[in-house]
């Protein structure tokens, strides 16, 4: 024997239809003909209280007996017994239905309550198996996510597989992940799986603080709803009938008061308390996730940064070696002709002439070699950029003449001659005769 679950599970309804079974037995009874009445004058109304019984338990089927051993007292009998006059007999027969009515109340009942007992059983063993089902997909997808955390080389593969994850084992319509720009205040979508998969389009950038995303950020707290249909921040609604959209959840991805952008989903059935704490868990490991990429990022940066700070130096040193080859070289080319030019002296055989055009040579070397000590001196001017130049205008060919005489001993005394071929239409130019003449001498 079964019985109804939902109307039956009401009091109110198993009662109503009790009194609605007595009353239509106790008409029909009416109804019937004089002659079958007497003789079976408790064949309908006994129907009544079986249905009662069947579909309401011991308390209706007792209502029911109730209602109809009083119709049948006070309805006369065709030998013109009713009222309060009765025959024997007829009560006899009344205690006799009313016994049956009982114990058919009483066994409908005890059926009832077994059949009843019995649905919770299978309820609950239901209810265990879909919740051990349950734990057990999002016992997977928080391994899977662990997994693609620990073990994926690239922050795309690690978003990537989230929200494939997601979709396989929380059932998820669609899923995606957006990570937040600070520098413009904009969340860019990342990676999409599901009935959607492309990244472009108007969700592809999601400003700060716009849109459920955007509000999602701004925020900092999640976004849950069973009803997709009604929900506010649904903007399109229409969207959502056509594709049976019933949930939705937004988590932001925070690392305490640190943004690193949004995570959602939508689904087409209802996202139970156990599936809302996975993906919470889910969204925390994604957040640091994308913290420990961050760090690496900055990491290579500062190893880089480091790299090109130790390149730098090493060119550093190998610039102030060739600065003191440079100088040392500058500094040797006005001694050699300073002393070129003395040991000509000492010999006793020039000219006066030439003996002046000595001392000249021997004094403009000096000026120099004073010049080159002072140029030392500018060497942390010229590091911080701020190289001071005596600038003049000047006839380069004399400048050029002046160069080639201070170095034109040195080059007789290794036999070399040295010729000038300056341009004769060459004209004056602003320039630093001094550091002309140093690279003249470095030619």
């Amino acid at each position: 024997m079964a019985f109804t679950s939902s109307p039956a599970n009401r009091p109110a309804a198993r009662y109503a239809a009790a009194v609605a079974a007595a009353v239509f037995v106790i008409l029909a009874n009416l109804a019937a003909s004089q002659p079958f009445a007497a003789h079976y004058p408790f064949m309908f109304l006994i129907a009544g209280v079986l249905f009662s019984a069947w579909f309401g338990g011991l308390g209706p089927g007792l209502l029911a007996t109730a209602l109809t051993a009083l119709s049948a007292i006070l309805t006369p009998t065709a030998d013109g017994v009713g009222g309060v006059l009765h025959e024997s007999a007829f009560y006899l027969r009344l205690a006799v239905y009313v016994v049956e009515c009982v114990l058919i109340s009483a066994f409908c009942g005890n059926v009832r309550q077994r059949e009843e007992k019995m649905n919770a059983v299978l309820a609950h063993r239901e209810n265990t198996a879909g919740s051990l089902e349950e734990r057990a997909r999002l016992t997977r997808l928080e391994a899977e996510i662990g997994h693609l955390i620990t073990q994926s080389e690239t922050i795309e593969g690690v978003l990537r597989g989230c929200v494939e994850a997601l979709v396989r084992h929380v059932d998820a319509v669609f899923a995606r992940i957006w990570t937040y720009n600070e520098a413009e205040q904009m969340l860019e979508l990342q990676v999409s799986a599901g009935l959607y998969t492309h990244i472009d389009g108007p969700h592809g950038r999601v400003p700060l603080g716009q849109f459920k995303i955007g509000l999602i950020a701004s925020e900092r707290k999640p976004h849950l709803t069973n009803q997709v249909i009604g929900d506010p921040r649904v903007n399109d609604q229409e969207w959502a009938r056509r594709e049976k959209m019933v949930a939705f959840a937004g988590y932001p991805l925070l690392v305490g008061d640190r943004l690193y952008g949004v995570l959602a989903m939508f689904a087409q059935q209802k996202l139970s308390d156990a599936s809302l704490s996975a993906l919470a868990l889910v969204s925390q490991g994604i957040a640091l996730s994308l913290q420990r990429q961050e760090a690496e990022a900055e990491r290579v940066r500062l190893l880089a940064e480091a790299q090109a700070a130790r390149e730098t130096a090493e060119m550093a040193n190998r610039a102030k070696d060739e600065f003191i080859a440079t100088v040392s070289h500058e500094l040797r080319t006005p001694l050699n002709a300073i002393l070129g030019w003395a040991r000509l002296l000492e010999t006793g055989d020039l000219s006066k002439g030439e003996i002046a055009e000595a001392a000249g040579v021997i004094e403009r070397n000096v000026r120099a070699q004073s010049q080159l000590i002072e140029d030392l001196l500018d060497v942390s001017r010229i590091v911080s950029g701020k190289l001071r130049l005596d600038l003049r205008t000047i006839d380069l060919p004399e400048v050029v003449r002046a160069a080639v005489q201070i170095i034109e001993p040195t080059a007789a005394a290794k036999s070399i001659k040295l010729e000038c071929l300056l341009d004769p239409k060459a004209g004056p130019i602003s320039g630093d005769s001094e550091r002309l003449q140093q690279i003249v001498w470095n030619l």
